[in-house]
């Protein structure tokens, strides 16, 4: 008997091993109280036509303290518009009059809004604020920028943003803070660097990142597709213990039907999704039905305004793919023919009842 749990075990170590995939992820979404202090490696796809992404947030600023900024970027793509133009800079000012928004209808709008293209072909533009001069007619006068954002002139345009740099007048480079969709943008993923993710930075209650699959799609859990028996276990490691408590936020089609809480200080988030354990609908109305996940979200939780802004560095966030039932019928190995009977955790019992079992290396069902 001592030999036939012997076998049970190595097979468990080492077929187990095998039987899991592993998958690296990323951050994205659509940021909403948060930040990226310091902006590098976020590929940006446009959910919408002229979606644009804010590129600063130390807005507004006086044009004159400036010479210009720099944008380093790479593999823009999409569909131009009818000057050839894909990514552009929009610069607005602050300064605004009565006139016509986009849709013709009497608003205030800014006194000048600059287009300046980003070229396809090079991976760094350096644009100026020259534009933005002061001037004694109230409605041309500008000499502040309110808004300084990257547009996609069509829906899913895309870019690679390494950096964004605001260059002052002594020549100092001052890399901007990234804080995400300014509108219809909806879209981006976070690249992680060598030593981990660029910090983010939560400015208010809720403000949070989705996970994400390498290939930029939210990493989802399906009854249907994924089938009842898979484990996905979660594990992100940060750099520095949380600035403030955070919940992982599990979503159906935008809505959010269960949490898992953490605490400030924490350092590792591990979390585990299948059928049994984490993917009961929690509301009076259908509990206990089995919930597809379509996004997961860390958001910050504490509801402290003196928590904020809180620092969270991702150092790593992968998942553990398994199907449970597979890996117990294929570890659990026996002598030829000894008639032990295991459960599906490989425990062996005396007597099959109501159940599923296996016997002889065979699974076999009790009803």
């Amino acid at each position: 008997m001592k030999k036939i749990f012997t076998l049970i075990a190595a097979a468990l170590m080492a077929v187990g091993a095998n039987a899991q995939t592993t998958e690296n992820l990323k951050l994205g979404g659509n940021a909403w109280n948060v930040n990226f202090p310091l902006m590098e490696n976020v590929l940006l796809t446009a959910k919408g036509g002229y979606a644009e992404y804010k590129l600063s947030t130390d807005m507004p600023f006086n044009a004159a303290d400036y010479q210009g900024f720099r944008v380093e970027y790479s593999d823009i793509e999409g569909t131009a518009n009818e000057w050839g133009t894909i990514m552009q800079i929009v610069i607005s000012s602050a300064e605004t009059h009565l006139g016509k928004d986009w849709q013709g209808n009497d608003a205030q709008v800014p006194n000048l809004v600059d287009y300046q293209a980003l070229d396809p072909a090079a991976e760094e533009y350096v644009g100026n604020f020259d534009k933005f001069v002061e001037t004694e007619d109230p409605e041309t006068t500008c000499p502040t920028v309110g808004g300084f954002t990257l547009q996609a002139v069509s829906q899913n345009n895309s870019i690679f943003l390494k950096k964004v740099f605001l260059i002052k007048k002594d020549g100092t480079e001052i890399q901007t803070t990234f804080a995400g969709d300014a509108w219809g943008g909806s879209g981006y993923t976070v690249e992680p660097k060598s030593e981990g993710f660029p910090p983010m930075e939560f400015v208010g209650q809720y403000g949070g990142q989705q996970i994400q699959l390498e290939d930029g799609t939210p990493a989802t859990w399906s009854q249907e597709t994924e089938g009842e028996g898979e484990v996905q276990k979660y594990t992100i490691e940060f750099a520095q213990p949380l600035g403030c408590d955070v919940v992982v936020e599990f979503q159906n089609a935008g809505n959010g039907f269960m949490w898992m809480n953490f605490e400030k200080g924490t350092e590792k988030i591990e979390f585990t999704l299948d059928k049994t354990t984490s993917l009961k609908k929690a509301n009076d109305e259908d509990p206990g039905v089995v919930t597809d996940v379509t996004e997961i979200w860390i958001k910050a939780a504490s509801g402290d305004a003196s928590d904020y802004p809180a620092i969270a560095t991702v150092k790593s966030m992968e998942r553990v793919l398994t199907t449970a039932e597979e890996l117990a019928v294929k570890n659990i190995l026996v002598e030829k023919n000894n008639g032990a009977i295991f459960n599906l955790a490989g425990q062996q019992v005396s007597k099959a009842v109501k159940g599923v079992y296996i016997q002889n290396g065979k699974k076999f069902v009790v009803k």
